[in-house]
């Protein structure tokens, strides 16, 4: 056991020092005064749980779910969500100066909306007998509380609490309104009156009150451009729209998510172009794009992708990503190779959470 003051947010953790290590630990705010219990210890640092709260903060507040602190799902309840938005800006620049070694001095633009009852789709975990999310950082599933989750949509949370789910499975509610608890269902969405097929296990994004605020943004960011690659694809969020206004091909190493891209082309009347293949085999006649839209996994781009991006020197980059750490280490190699980062928008996909949406703008030679 050991008692700090814990210091500042970090990506996923919060931290503090104990005889010059650092320590991560959960569920805590800055200059607090804790009590922790260390779980595991390596040479330069150390991870550690909550024991006890000694001198609280005045941003402390009560979470509004009884299951904080056992379920894996939340990381910011114990606060309000203008704290949380602040932690999330603080942790993007902490990346830059950090990770990606360069210098934003620029406002970064933040959007949000509600912080609950915002997911439209999850996993549902069961064993038979109870039904949840996994326990944090464990296998061990945590039953829903009687009013369910407070993130999810309230048609799900009715479902959930209605039916006797006796497997793991995907429930999701689409844009009619229909809730679908099977891996194999096809979901069709609509976001600025374009149409949407994809299937339950297919990538969508969950948080249905900034969807259209995504979307928005990026096609904002693509004004002016005519032609373009959609990196990451998917069942063509992106690309559709954008589809109207240039020429645009997307890729995706899902033969799924090109499935349902295509058919959402021929859905919607538009005439993109998609491929499947990863983002570091780009077909070469592809290479002369004024426009590089890249939506990769959590992992980043990949050092070939960011050579093959580099080369192609396209006039401007739009780099969506759910990873503050990767993302300031490839913004921090594309600014080496005399890319210029604009923009920064951080729109908070997932209230509550760890997780950090942002949306960033690199331009070439200006």
């Amino acid at each position: 056991m050991i008692t700090v003051r814990i210091e500042k947010e970090s990506y996923g953790s919060f931290i503090a020092r104990n005889e010059g290590k650092i320590i991560f630990t959960d569920y805590v705010l800055p200059g607090e005064l804790c009590k922790l219990r260390i779980t595991e210890e390596k040479k330069d640092f150390a991870f550690a749980e909550l024991a006890e709260v000694l001198e609280p903060s005045i941003k402390r507040i009560k979470p509004d779910c009884p299951n904080f602190m056992k379920c894996g799902g939340c990381d910011y309840l114990h606060t309000d969500y203008q704290t949380e938005l602040e932690f999330k800006k603080n942790i993007i620049m902490d990346s830059i100066k950090r990770i990606g070694r360069f210098d934003f001095s620029l406002e970064i633009k933040t959007y949000a909306s509600e912080r609950c009852g915002y997911r439209s789709r999850c996993s549902v975990k069961s064993n038979g007998n109870q039904t949840g999310f996994y326990g944090k950082k464990t296998n061990t599933i945590m039953p829903f509380p009687a009013q369910g989750c407070i993130l999810l949509d309230d048609a799900i949370n009715k479902f959930i609490l209605n039916n006797r789910i006796t497997k793991d499975c995907r429930i999701s509610k689409d844009a009619s309104g229909k809730v679908s608890n099977t891996y194999s269902d096809e979901i069709i969405e609509n976001e600025l009156n374009f149409i949407y097929n994809h299937s339950s296990e297919g990538f969508f994004q969950s948080n249905r009150f900034l969807r259209s605020k995504m979307l928005e943004l990026v096609i904002d960011q693509s004004a002016g451009f005519t032609q373009a690659i959609d990196l990451g694809c998917g069942c063509g969020f992106f690309t559709i729209p954008l589809s109207t206004k240039m020429k645009i091909t997307g890729i995706d190493i899902s033969k799924e998510s090109i499935t349902s891209a295509k058919k959402n082309n021929i859905a919607n009347g538009t005439n993109a172009l998609f491929i499947q293949c990863d983002m570091d085999s780009i077909p070469d006649r592809l290479k002369s794009a004024d426009l590089v839209i890249t939506d990769p996994p959590r992992a980043g781009m990949n050092t070939k992708t960011r050579e093959i991006i580099k080369k192609i020197r396209p006039d401007k980059i739009i780099y969506v990503s759910c990873n503050p750490s990767t993302w300031a280490r490839d913004a921090g190699d594309l600014i080496k190779s005399g890319f210029k980062l604009e923009s920064i928008d951080l729109i908070d996909m997932f209230p509550g959470t760890m997780h950090i949406e942002l949306i960033s703008a690199f331009t070439y030679g200006k």
